[in-house]
């Protein structure tokens, strides 16, 4: 049975991945497998990527891309990648946001959990069902994540809280979602519709970056000096499509690098992995690109 917490982040992630489904061409009638890797995080060492892999045998010809149907998937789970050999294997079968803690050692995922990539061994952090999107600072000690606010007097909404790496204390910073560390470790970046913005370690708003946006998974390169992030682009009454930004922090210098969606710097600063559409296998994989969007090479197979 899928709890709560399952069912909210399926919705939210097939949301994104609407923005890709309306490129495939459904004209074959017989069943066929549909693969989605996606939400990629590079591990501080440079050698793994961990992600998820959606998966879902279907007749092509019932499949609405835009109908928000969270029983398509039939199974999930957070797989690593070993970036020289090409090998991979499954952590854990759930799909979420990640994150690495600094040693390389351990993936971090919602719940709040964290898994060891080398026996595969899980632990709780935080006791929080309805978490989502962890991400650790650079000193290795906090984590920010997103949780749902309850309030009678309105509709159910996320906001960002700070917690250590002991899940020790849960504090509420700021209403809003996408959080990310900049690597100082005394601010962060967020999302509330319809506005990115800077805020310190006590929620406090320090600056708005970008307006009137609809965006996805904002992160502060390396050293803290760019932001790349998802926009949504729509064609007509329906068709949509996501592309992949790079800005300064001061909101300037915007770049679009490519088509995609979830895009996660390298350690070095120097390239990014992000989920893309494969037109030659109708599937999403994952591609690394260098900074300017240039060199793009696949590194999942839907096969």
């Amino acid at each position: 049975m899928l709890n709560q917490k399952t069912h909210i982040m399926k919705s939210k992630f097939l949301y994104f991945l609407c923005f890709f489904l309306n490129l495939v061409c459904y004209c074959h009638k017989s069943e066929s497998s549909i693969r989605y890797d996606t939400l990629p995080a590079w591990s501080p060492d440079g050698q793994y990527i961990a992600f998820c892999r959606m998966v879902k045998k279907v007749a092509l010809d019932t499949l609405n891309p835009y109908e928000n149907n969270n029983s398509i998937f039939s199974d999930a789970g957070i797989k690593l990648l070993e970036l020289n050999t090409g090998k991979e294997k499954v952590l854990v079968h759930t799909f979420s946001e990640l994150d690495w803690t600094k040693d390389s050692r351990w993936v971090v995922y919602e719940g709040i959990y964290k898994v060891d990539v080398k026996t595969e061994r899980i632990r709780r952090i935080l006791i929080d069902t309805l978490s989502s999107y962890p991400v650790i600072s650079s000193d290795g000690s906090r984590i920010l994540y997103c949780s749902i606010l309850s309030d009678s007097n309105r509709l159910p909404t996320s906001g960002i809280y700070l917690t250590d790496t002991n899940g020790s204390y849960r504090k509420f910073l700021v209403e809003g979602v996408f959080p990310d560390w900049h690597p100082a470790g005394d601010r962060f970046l967020f999302y509330r519709k319809p506005n990115l913005y800077i805020a310190d370690t006590n929620g406090n708003i320090i600056k708005t970056i970008l307006e009137d946006k609809s965006i996805q998974g904002p992160r502060f390169s390396p050293d803290g000096s760019k932001i790349i992030y998802c926009d949504e682009y729509i064609v007509g009454e329906s068709d949509r499509y996501s592309f992949i930004y790079l800005i300064d922090t001061l909101g300037q210098e915007q770049k679009i690098l490519t088509q995609g969606i979830e895009p996660r710097w390298s350690p070095d600063g120097k390239e990014i992995v992000y989920s893309g559409y494969d037109e030659i296998n109708d599937g999403m994989v994952l591609w690394i690109m260098e900074i300017d969007g240039k060199n793009k090479r696949k590194i999942t197979d839907p096969d």
